[in-house]
């Protein structure tokens, strides 16, 4: 088993293939988890070949983690929660409905819910009818309780009908455990190729659209052993998978940077978009941050791309050439006037 082929990043597995790092049993579980092109059913198979093929491994408890005495034996209880929990979500029950929403290709949310219905099944045939033709990525069905908000269970799947996750609230304390304070609470420090002034994004989240994503310029990935130990070390013990983070300068809508995180970093890549019209303001941070300019090249840099863009948004819409130049808006000699 190619541990590697787990990690979301291509950038980040290409560069741990090539460097020769070497997974231990309890990142090899994690990347399995957090992995978003594989199914359940592969989650099981892969979980399995741990179990049958890697060396058993204890976890301490921790914030958000309980004690996990047996990498193995929670991994073997764990896939046979989650088989019973989408044997339970697909079977029908007096008093539960299902509703659903779509995620479509290049959007960051799901859809409004659609619709109440009395069975799995009759859920998913207007799910995939409503989406006939439509770039649906993922369909997200719930399954409520009626009057009763506190128990409700969520399955994601695919346009194709493949499972690729699914999670439950109600549970007994144990179960709640294994679903809730196990894999989210762990924090590990995967090297990197990125460095300092590097643009990238999260490919599911290409365009800045919202707070934290887009493409953006690094500052810090993760917490390095080297340049902070001691909050390297506090972490080991104590973060979890939200402390997984890579800081650096996103942009607003209107060209503006500010300085946030996004989680997790093993799903970064390079930014390979072409840096145009208010993008020029990451590629001045950019050459900032490594070096290649100094601030005052920058701050003017910064300020110019702005300015100009801001003009450019300002320019009046839907009038003639021949009143633009009228107006004093474009030159009669022009390219732009002719």
């Amino acid at each position: 088993m190619n541990i590697a082929n787990f990690i979301n990043s291509k950038d980040i597995r290409d560069y741990l293939i090539e460097t020769g790092y070497v997974f231990n049993s309890l990142e090899a579980a994690w990347l399995i988890y957090q992995n978003r092109s594989m199914t359940l059913e592969e989650k099981f198979t892969a979980w399995q070949e741990i179990i049958d093929t890697m060396p058993d491994c204890s976890v301490a408890e921790r914030i958000n983690c309980i004690e996990i005495p047996s990498l193995h034996s929670f991994l073997a209880e764990y896939i046979d929660l989650q088989k019973r929990l989408v044997s339970d979500f697909r079977k029908y029950q007096e008093g539960w409905v299902y509703r659903y929403s779509s995620l479509y290709k290049d959007d960051r949310h799901f859809a409004t819910p659609e619709g109440i219905f009395s069975s799995f099944d009759e859920c998913m045939k207007d799910a995939y009818s409503e989406n006939e033709g439509m770039d649906v990525v993922e369909i997200k069905v719930e399954k409520l309780k009626i009057n009763d908000r506190n128990l409700d269970m969520c399955m994601l799947i695919r346009n194709n009908g493949d499972i690729i996750n699914i999670t439950a609230n109600g549970l007994n304390d144990h179960e709640t455990d294994l679903c809730w304070y196990s894999f989210d609470g762990l924090w590990f420090y995967f090297p990197t190729p990125f460095q300092k002034g590097d643009i990238v994004l999260d490919p599911r989240y290409p365009e800045s659209d919202g707070l934290n994503c887009g493409p953006f310029v690094v500052t810090e990935i993760n917490t390095d052993p080297v340049k902070d130990k001691k909050a390297y070390e506090r972490r080991l013990k104590s973060a979890d998978n939200t402390d997984m983070t890579g800081f650096g300068y996103f942009q607003w809508d209107d060209g503006s940077l500010y300085h946030e995180c996004q989680h997790n970093y093993m799903n970064l890549e390079y930014y390979r978009g072409e840096l145009t019209g208010i993008k020029h303001t990451l590629k001045a941070a950019s050459s900032f941050l490594k070096g290649e300019i100094d601030l005052g090249l920058f701050g003017n840099a910064y300020h110019e791309i702005l300015l100009q863009e801001h003009a450019k948004r300002m320019m009046p819409d839907g009038y003639t050439s021949e009143g633009m130049i009228l107006a004093g808006l474009k030159e009669s000699g022009s390219e732009e006037g002719k």
